[in-house]
């Protein structure tokens, strides 16, 4: 920060008046001038003080804003949600986490509500020697909530040193809603569908419509319904019953804001899990990059559409790079590993999806890829012990139930396979992918009712039809001839 010095005199500045001025020039840039060379930053979950269990969505919804917020000043890469919430209610090292993230500072914060006031504490710090670089009290109405979180992610911009074009400093500050309680709203339904639950989806989807009610041209809010179709789809809701909503969502958030990566991401997925409209799924995750180079789940999407079209080495390498900008993401660690299962790199697959469980040891998706894996590389046993693990902690989810199902058969318990196969087949709640079953009858050796059950899921839009190219559950089809036409009506043939 440089200092202005106003002379009531016209006289020529002695020699040592320019001594002064060298050091409080000096000071000025020591001590008060921001930290250089600082370019990554983790917003730690932050605190509800409030001794009120119903405003922890007030301090989780102003972790996640920020991180939105954050992730779009260019050349700052800011670690996603499920990076930073594992240290959510525990004790935290600046420096261990710092390491551990690849960050070079650390935001954390304390969210007090009593009734409508509100008073937000935070404060930032040099995650390599734990200094404070940081720090500020803001005090308000509830309603002032997202004007403080602009503030604080303003702040944080000047003290990083960030020079932002004029363009960038508006995008920062913008307020996506007018209307204080859509926005509390909003904040709810983040809350509720970060828990990737059932219950907390349906929760999120109401808080989401809630808030576009409140709210009709809150782009965020639709976003956030997008994502809950896209994320109930093949594992709660049938594709006819979650995809067109997806699409509308993320398409009506396009239509208020363009700038939004999250929905052109959201829009890519339905054409690529959905419609199956290979370059439009294509431009919208290049668009998504191009509007945010560092949006970790951008390249993940993209990469898992490379892959499962043929083009194995980008997959792979964009797979990676999403890994690589959001290290302990549990989206970008799982991904790449089920990308590795995809491609026949099993070996590959078992140590990244074992990393992903260091990170979170109960996650079932992980588990349930493990378990595939393994079965692949002939570890029978521990294949079959990851899958019901797998089963056990998703709540009986049909992936699970099939994966589990392969394995017996693949081990040459046909018995226990057909139990599951007719459980499956008699299952509607919760939802069964016919692809699931097709998945089982292959391994059975039944390939009629396996491509009887392979057409329905190509009817209905099955998420997992876009991995029919690549599915090694599936190999057992690949010679005959009706494969090689449905892989031509997916324009998945070569």
């Amino acid at each position: 920060m440089q200092k202005k010095l106003w002379w009531r005199s016209k006289a020529a500045v002695s020699a040592a008046g320019l001594v002064v001025v060298a050091a409080l020039v000096w000071l000025g840039v020591t001590y008060f001038s921001p930290p250089i060379g600082i370019h990554s930053v983790a917003v730690l979950p932050f605190v509800n003080s409030s001794n009120d269990p119903n405003a922890e969505y007030l301090s989780d919804g102003l972790t996640d804003g920020l991180i939105d917020r954050l992730s779009n000043i260019p050349k700052l890469r800011v670690m996603s949600h499920s990076a930073v919430f594992r240290y959510k209610g525990g004790q935290v090292d600046p420096q261990a986490v710092g390491h551990n993230l690849h960050v070079g500072a650390l935001l954390t914060g304390r969210v007090s509500q009593h009734g409508d006031s509100l008073e937000i504490n935070t404060e930032l710090v040099n995650a390599e020697d734990s200094s404070h670089i940081w720090g500020q009290q803001y005090k308000g109405s509830l309603a002032d909530a997202q004007t403080i979180e602009a503030r604080i992610a303003k702040e944080i911009s000047d003290r990083l040193g960030l020079r932002l074009s004029g363009e960038e400093q508006k995008h920062l500050a913008k307020r996506y809603t007018d209307n204080p309680e859509a926005y509390q709203l909003y904040l709810k339904g983040i809350y509720w569908s970060s828990k990737s639950t059932r219950e907390g989806l349906s929760k999120g989807m109401d808080y989401f419509r809630q808030a576009i009610a409140a709210d009709p041209n809150y782009a965020l809010a639709y976003t956030g319904l997008a994502y809950y179709y896209h994320v109930a789809d093949d594992w709660f809701l049938s594709p006819k019953d979650s995809m067109p909503e997806a699409k509308e969502a993320s398409q009506k958030a396009l239509a208020l804001d363009d700038s939004l990566p999250q929905a052109h991401s959201e829009l890519g997925e339905v054409y690529d899990f959905y419609e199956f409209k290979w370059a439009d799924a294509e431009n919208e995750f290049r668009r998504a990059i191009e509007l945010n180079p560092d949006y970790a789940l951008a390249h993940t999407d993209y990469g898992w559409l490379l892959m499962s079209t043929g083009r194995t080495n980008e997959g792979i390498a964009e797979n990676k790079r999403g890994q690589e900008l959001d290290p302990l993401s549990l989206d970008t660690n799982v991904y790449l590993g089920i990308n590795f299962y995809y491609t026949r790199h099993y070996d590959a697959a078992v140590e990244q999806l074992k990393k992903t469980l260091d990170i979170a040891p109960d996650f079932w998706f992980a588990h349930a890829y493990l378990g595939r894996a393994y079965g692949k590389l002939g570890r029978l046993p521990e294949a079959i012990a990851e899958l019901q693990k797998a089963k056990q902690l998703s709540g009986g989810l049909a992936d699970t139930w099939s994966g589990l199902g392969v394995a017996y058969a693949t081990q040459g318990e046909k018995t226990k396979a057909r139990e599951i196969l007719e459980k499956l087949k008699a299952q509607t709640d919760p939802y069964v992918p016919p692809y699931s079953v097709a998945a089982l009858y292959a391994n059975l050796s039944e390939n009629d009712h396996a491509f009887e059950y392979l057409q329905k899921a190509y009817e209905q839009g099955s998420i997992y039809m876009s991995f029919l190219k690549v599915d090694p559950e599936l190999d057992p089809l690949r010679s005959d001839p009706r494969f090689t036409e449905l892989l031509r009506k997916m324009g998945l043939q070569q």
